[in-house]
């Protein structure tokens, strides 16, 4: 998974729990009502929909159905998440006013320590290590060890101790091995 992938993971989780409790924020009782009387039963907030439209598109339907599935739950549990602790913050507060007035600006100090204990830095490393699986690593030329074998021997004899073979980039010759350090992404 490149770096951008990851990210693009990281703000659509976040842009979809900021914007399940958005709505709620002054009238939570009666937009509650509204959306159990309509939306709920034409089920447009679909936890399945959500998951489809970012994994297939962004991590391929090429992983095996016990990690599409793992996935799936964990961005269930986070939508749940998500939805709950906005509905949850929002009826702690009186007013519109007063929730106006918690501006993430004023606490950076607080939101240092959010980032340790927040379950969507736990969902993105989750997400990472069930994503990266098992995925063969290439690596480029500035991320390969360039290496001189003894006395004309062939690199995957001298390297035969040290890794596997498949690591390496050139084995049948014997000047300027390059060698990658990994295989797989596990």
């Amino acid at each position: 998974m490149k770096p951008s992938e990851a990210e693009a993971l990281r703000r659509l989780a976040t842009t979809f729990c900021q914007r399940s409790g958005a709505g709620s924020d002054a009238t939570l009782l009666t937009r509650r009502s509204l959306h159990e009387l309509c939306e709920r039963p034409s089920k447009t907030y679909s936890c399945t929909l959500i998951w489809a439209s970012f994994y297939n598109p962004v991590v391929g339907a090429g992983q095996d159905s016990e990690s599409q599935g793992l996935v799936w739950l964990l961005t269930v549990v986070l939508l749940i998440y998500g939805s709950t602790f906005a509905q949850m913050t929002i009826a702690a507060l009186p007013d519109a006013t007063t929730a106006g007035s918690l501006v993430p600006v004023a606490l950076s100090g607080f939101w240092t320590f959010m980032y340790r204990t927040s379950p969507f830095t736990y969902w993105l490393s989750a997400m990472t290590s069930i994503v990266l699986h098992n995925r063969a690593v290439t690596c480029n030329e500035h991320e390969a060890v360039f290496i001189d074998s003894p006395a004309g021997k062939y690199f995957s004899a001298y390297l035969s101790g040290e890794g596997s073979a498949s690591s390496l980039q050139n084995p049948n010759d014997t000047s300027a091995c390059c060698y990658c350090p990994f295989i797989v992404a596990n």
